[in-house]
């Protein structure tokens, strides 16, 4: 896994992200937002018959748990992949670009699980603002760590990453976090899980 750049130096998301899901089977079989369900659900941010958008949806398997539970759901990823996509909405959108095809639509739940990380700090504050507009209330999951092949660009504490939500939305509650230790192929660092179930702006 690693990333790949365009011409102009920059780095071209499409490209990283369909590589990695075409050739890596950890990509295929993970699903971070199922992962840590026990973390974020009790919180009551997911509510029935909730709309929901997940951005950076990966391999679907998240999105496709909640439609089967009835919710409506959304899914956002610049990978396409090769997964079946049959029982929720699936746009292919680069989330730094400044539209989304979801708009002018709010969700009452917004999503994304270890997705901003592997976004460029110079892309950060755009996505952020679309991500917390898009959503009444908000799950995230973030990763403090560096990943195989470098994927994680964008390596802070969770105080970084919350004084930059707050520009747009307060009420940012941390609701789990794990320590993740080395074991040769990953390295060591931090997990964390956050709510928003305010509306407060």
């Amino acid at each position: 896994m690693t990333l790949i750049m365009t011409k102009k130096g920059k780095i071209d998301y499409r490209a990283t992200y369909d590589h990695t899901h075409a050739r890596h089977v950890s990509y295929k079989a993970r699903n971070w937002g199922l992962n840590y369900r026990e973390h974020w659900q009790p919180t009551g941010v997911l509510r029935p018959d909730d709309t929901v958008l997940e951005v950076g949806c990966g391999n679907g398997k998240l999105c496709r748990r909640l439609a089967n539970e009835g919710h409506d759901v959304t899914g956002l990823d610049v990978a396409i992949g090769d997964y079946d996509r049959t029982s929720y909405t699936f746009h292919q959108c680069d989330i730094t670009r400044a539209l989304w095809p979801t708009e002018p639509k709010v969700y009452d739940v917004a999503m994304a699980f270890d997705v901003f990380e592997h976004i460029h700090s110079d892309d950060i504050m755009l996505t952020l603002s679309n991500f917390v507009r898009y959503g009444r209330r908000h799950v995230i999951s973030l990763a403090h760590c560096k990943s195989v092949g470098k994927l994680h660009v964008t390596i802070e504490d969770i105080d970084w990453w919350i004084e930059r939500l707050e520009v747009f939305a307060t009420g940012w509650k941390v609701v789990h976090t794990r320590i993740v230790e080395s074991n040769g192929n990953s390295p060591s660092g931090t997990i964390s899980v956050l709510v928003r179930n305010e509306v407060t702006k």
